[in-house]
């Protein structure tokens, strides 16, 4: 009887010994496997967020400098436009489209001189600001060297007829080449010679304006 109630024993606690060992091994498996579906989530959380950062950080790179243009230029091809002009085009960086970079800003601009028509000497001085796009060409031939063409067109308001008996409005539209030194990857400094040409677009009261001369551009993104 007594080696009968041994054996029970032994048999009981065994068993417990089994299912308690099964228990632990089941809860143990599950701690790994919700350890390892919480660190796959972390990772795919931070390689999402590495991606966006990555992306956001392309598109900016992307986008060019935006730019601080400062232009003297003195009358062309007219010998009865006795005019310079002084500018400044505040521009902002909206892109790149087909390896061109985009610009879109203001123009203010000042007028200074005369025009002859008729053998009659008319000022022409007049103050004007404007809304502007530039598109530009560049073509880096270092790392810290490039080559660039620009074109740009806006309509500009005047405070008053410029040239003498034009209209209070033009159209501005310039063009020339650039040479741009990159000290860092997102600053530049370059200078540039601008061909002008300045008229309404109307049939009458449109005398027109030709100039040319040097730009000098100062780029930034902070």
């Amino acid at each position: 009887m007594q080696k009968k109630l041994a054996i029970v024993c032994v048999f009981t606690f065994i068993n417990g010994l089994c299912v308690a060992t099964t228990q632990n091994i089941i809860y143990a498996a599950e701690l790994v496997n919700t350890s390892s579906a919480t660190i796959q989530t972390e990772n795919f959380d931070k390689n999402k967020s590495k991606g966006k950062i990555e992306r956001e950080i392309s598109v900016k790179n992307l986008k060019a400098p935006d730019e601080l243009e400062i232009e003297y230029l003195h009358p062309m091809n007219f010998t009865n436009r006795h005019i310079d002009t002084y500018s400044i085009h505040i521009l902002e960086s909206v892109g790149n489209i087909h390896h061109t970079d985009v610009y879109r800003g203001f123009t203010i601009t000042r007028a200074t001189g005369s025009l002859t028509e008729d053998n009659e000497k008319r000022d022409s001085d007049a103050l004007g600001i404007g809304y502007t796009y530039l598109f530009r060409k560049k073509k880096n031939i270092s790392k810290k060297v490039a080559l660039a063409f620009d074109a740009s067109g806006g309509l500009v308001l005047y405070d008053q007829a410029f040239p003498a008996n034009g209209r209070a409005y033009n159209f501005m539209w310039r063009v020339g080449p650039r040479v741009i030194y990159m000290p860092t990857a997102r600053t530049s400094i370059s200078l540039g010679w601008t061909y002008m040409h300045v008229s309404n677009g109307m049939q009458t009261h449109n005398p027109g304006y030709n100039s040319g001369g040097f730009t000098i551009g100062l780029g930034w993104d902070f």
